[in-house]
């Protein structure tokens, strides 16, 4: 990275420098005296400061502008406030519900679980007994299957055999013959009777394995719909509990919101009642100004007939002096004679005109004490000056003062306390001799009570910055102030 020397920064800036400050020239404004309003009677705007990109102007601001819809807004504010009062009672009665829906849903959740408890219970008696009957059942059908070959192939070996011996046994044993064909009948009879019912157990069981299965996959069914329906009531209930938490957070800002509109229309209730105080107060004093004015007003027209009359007196004695010179003309061949008379007459002439110009003072300032320039005083004084100026700033600065009321003659006087860095002339001209800061009294003459002190800041050039501390450029150009 290439880092540039002081000279290099010295001769771009000398370079630059002079555009700049023509620029400066003729975009910046000033910032003159303003006169102070006692009262919003006939103001329609007001001169406020705008700056924009660093130039600063003095522009005028309509006061509608500050005020409009403001009863709009505030109909607004407190609909929707009756809006917010409305919604929320609403929702509290929304939040009660669902607590009552909830006590229902946890009442049933309860009555579930002890239901499913006994289901599982019973399910695992039954499944109890039915492992026994079926492990009974398997041993015993283990035995038959195991001797049920060897005993058929014995019996059919040895059928036609026994069948051949019974048969012959019929005749020489008939009683012992029937007895035991009986006796067999009955137990063919039985074993067939018990066939029958294995096979109508083996069925029945069967069936009630087949029925313990479906009741078995319908609990594993009922199983996970009532966990599925309970992690939805687990999600819903978050999420209602989410929603009571967002409500309340809602009515909380509404309150506080709230309270800062009341906060608000008591200071504008606040504001207006002093607004009117101020405008009684100006009514006063304007009453007793005119009462004053009217007063000064009927002095200054006896001053002006005394005035008059001495001018008259004055005017007399004028034509009587030239009739007095015409006369010294008329006998100026007896010089001798009329010497003394001349000289006399010159002299009353001479005094007459003195006494003329005294009266011509005498009236002056009765005019101006009816005007009230020399004799009312200021009961108040606005002063402005800018906080900081630049030595590269080539726009004249001064120091505005205003004395109220506006009629009183605008004199006052510049003092200065300490500091080099500046002077000021008597019309309040700042000359610039230096950096740092001057103090200064400003009195006005006519009432020194009123004397206040500003402080003039003088800087010297600097480059401006952005807001990231990097180089505000124009256009590609450095911007100096």
């Amino acid at each position: 990275m290439y880092q540039t020397t002081q000279a290099e920064n010295e001769a771009f800036f000398a370079m630059v420098l002079p555009a700049f400050l023509d620029y400066v020239k003729q975009h910046s404004s000033t910032v003159e005296g303003i006169e102070l309003a006692t009262s919003l009677l006939g103001i329609s705007s007001m001169q406020c400061l705008q700056e924009i990109g660093g130039v600063v102007k003095v522009v005028r601001v309509p006061l509608n502008m500050m005020t409009a819809n403001v009863a709009e807004a505030e109909q607004r504010a407190n609909d929707a406030a009756d809006a917010a009062n409305t919604a929320a009672g609403k929702a509290n009665a929304a939040a009660q519900n669902a607590s009552d829906k909830a006590a229902q849903v946890t009442a049933a959740v309860l009555d579930i679980t002890a239901a499913k408890t006994a289901a599982v219970e019973a399910a695992q008696n039954a499944n109890g007994k039915a492992d026994l009957a079926n492990s009974i059942y398997q041993t015993v059908k283990a035995w038959y299957e195991s001797v049920s070959p060897a005993w058929t192939t014995w019996f059919e070996a040895t059928k036609g055999d026994w069948t051949t011996w019974f048969n012959a046994r019929k005749a020489e044993w008939p009683e012992w013959y029937n007895g035991v064909k009986a006796a067999y009948d009955t137990w063919l009879a039985a074993a067939q009777e018990a066939e029958t019912d294995r096979q109508t157990a083996e069925s029945t069981r069967q069936s009630q394995e087949s029925t313990r299965q479906t009741n078995e996959s319908t609990r594993k069914s009922n199983e996970t719909t009532r966990q599925t329906n309970e992690t939805t009531r687990q999600s819903q209930e978050t999420t209602r509990q989410g929603n009571e938490t967002t409500r309340k957070g809602n009515e909380t800002t509404r309150q506080n919101q709230e309270t800062t509109r009341q906060g608000n229309e008591d200071a504008r209730i606040s504001a207006e009642k002093g607004r009117v105080s101020a405008e009684s107060g100006r009514e006063s004093a304007e009453d007793a100004r005119v009462a004053e004015f009217a007063r000064l007003k009927t002095d200054s027209q006896a001053a002006t007939s005394a005035a008059n009359n001495a001018a008259t007196a004055a005017s007399s004695q004028a034509e009587k002096a030239a009739l007095a010179a015409s006369a010294a003309n008329a006998e100026a061949q007896n010089l001798g004679k009329l010497k003394s008379d001349c000289l006399d007459a010159t002299g009353a002439a001479q005094t007459a005109a003195q006494n003329a110009g005294e009266k011509m003072v005498e009236i002056d300032a009765l005019v101006r004490s009816i005007s009230g320039e020399s004799s009312a005083a200021p009961v108040k004084m606005a002063v402005g000056v800018l906080g900081t100026i630049s030595t590269k700033n080539k726009e004249k600065q001064r120091i505005s003062v205003q004395l109220y009321p506006t009629y009183v003659m605008q004199n006052v006087l510049y003092q200065k306390v300490s500091g080099t860095s500046a002077m000021v002339d008597p019309s309040g001209g700042i000359i610039v001799t230096g950096t740092g800061e001057s103090v200064f009294w400003v009195i006005p003459p006519q009432n020194t009570e009123l004397w206040q002190q500003v402080s003039v800041n003088v800087r010297g050039p600097r480059i401006r910055l952005t807001s990231s501390g990097k180089m505000r450029l124009n256009k590609g150009k450095i911007r100096i102030v």
